[in-house]
């Protein structure tokens, strides 16, 4: 199959084709109940992927606003994990051709990178000029180049941003650089690309890392609201991001 060729569906949910990078999208106002079946299918699916998640949340939220988060129902995946799925969709649209580099933003979701590569420079994407230009070379140079890591491209990003000086003897490279609410966002992609990783039958290992996650999710939260001045997480209490 060509790049130029639309991605064949790996399963349907009725409104949308479940493919590598996303749903193609049929009907883009699905009742309540095609979402909520269309999310137990997605969360249990081997074939499903963070694209598709993310997808159906934006769709999710799109049609029912303040009431979609109700139709996250078990344990499998957060809200906020949804939330931050739909924060890289947003930012690499799913469409089956590629659109060229000179076409602005969003970005074309790349089938040869894996979701966490993009998630990677995401959030260079629609930034700066030098930073939007810097996430389409990194994609490129990682799509021709397999042995490019999800780590190589963040150290990119990193120095780009001037946070790549050397970490004091003994601290751990991934998580010692930069400022804490980034750190922690390393953190919780780390902790989340680990979850991924898991065999199939560790089901307990899974909800553990899920419950770690919604942990590490309201944690940098708070941190953010902290550096534009707003209230930091009370324990027990999540954190929400002022506007």
């Amino acid at each position: 199959m060509s790049k130029t060729d639309p991605q064949p569906a790996l399963f349907d949910l009725g409104f949308a084709g479940v493919t590598a990078t996303g749903l193609d999208i049929r009907d883009r106002e699905p009742s309540w109940e095609d979402l909520e079946h269309a999310y137990l299918q997605l969360t249990v699916s081997e074939q499903a992927s963070q694209w598709s998640l993310g997808d159906w949340w934006i769709l999710a939220d799109g049609v029912y606003g303040e009431k979609a988060p109700q139709l996250v129902h078990n344990s499998r995946c957060s809200r906020k994990t949804l939330q931050n799925f739909a924060w890289v969709c947003r930012k690499f649209i799913y469409f089956p051709v590629p659109l060229p580099s000179h076409s602005g933003w969003p970005l074309r979701r790349r089938l040869a990178l894996s979701f966490y590569h993009h998630s990677a420079v995401a959030g260079l994407v629609g930034s700066t000029d030098q930073g939007h230009a810097l996430a389409i070379h990194l994609l490129d140079e990682a799509e021709a180049d397999p042995e490019t890591s999800v780590e190589d491209l963040e150290e990119a990003v990193r120095q780009f941003r001037g946070e790549g000086e050397e970490p004091p003897e003994g601290k751990d490279v991934g998580f010692a650089v930069g400022p804490i609410p980034q750190r922690l966002d390393r953190l919780y992609t780390s902790v989340s690309n680990l979850q991924d990783d898991l065999p199939d039958d560790w089901n307990a290992e899974r909800v553990l890392l899920g419950d770690a996650l919604t942990a590490l999710d309201a944690c940098r939260n708070s941190a953010r609201n902290r550096e534009i001045g707003g209230v930091p997480a009370l324990v027990g209490q999540p954190a929400e991001v002022e506007a």
